[in-house]
This record gives C-alpha cells, sequence and structure tokens, in this order.
C-alpha cells in the first residue's frame, strides 16, 4: 500500500514539476514542488516494495536539480 502511495505522491509531483520549467514561474514552482517527492519518500521507505521510492528520489532530485541550475 505505501508503495502504491508514493507512486502516486511521485506521478502528481512529476505532474507538477513539468509547468515548473517556465522561466518565470520555474523556481517558485520548483519550492513549492520539493516537498511532495519527500513525503513520497518517506512513504515509500515504510514499502516492502522500493519501486515507488526510488520514483520520488528521482523526482525529488530533478526538482532539486532544476531549482539550483536556474536559481
Amino acid at each position: 500500500m505505501g508503495n502504491i502511495a508514493a507512486w502516486l505522491i511521485g506521478l502528481v509531483s512529476a505532474v507538477l514539476a513539468i509547468p515548473a520549467v517556465l522561466p518565470v514561474l520555474g523556481w517558485l514552482l520548483a519550492l513549492i514542488i520539493l516537498p511532495l517527492p519527500l513525503i513520497g519518500i518517506l512513504i515509500g521507505s515504510f514499502s516492502r516494495r522500493k519501486s515507488g521510492r526510488n520514483f520520488c528520489i528521482l523526482i525529488f532530485v530533478l526538482c532539486f536539480l532544476r531549482l539550483i541550475v536556474f536559481l
């Protein structure tokens, strides 16, 4: 159950991160979206399967790099 929840949180974070590529709203959206994958990582770490957690880690790293590189 935790793995499915982590996947859903990761998918929502990924969809919300797409507009974060826009130059005007990018840093603000990335900053707002950044805690979502952390919640997914926390939920996914309690699951037996780790694919949801790994997906949230990937989304977190991408959002973090987008925030750092284009800030």
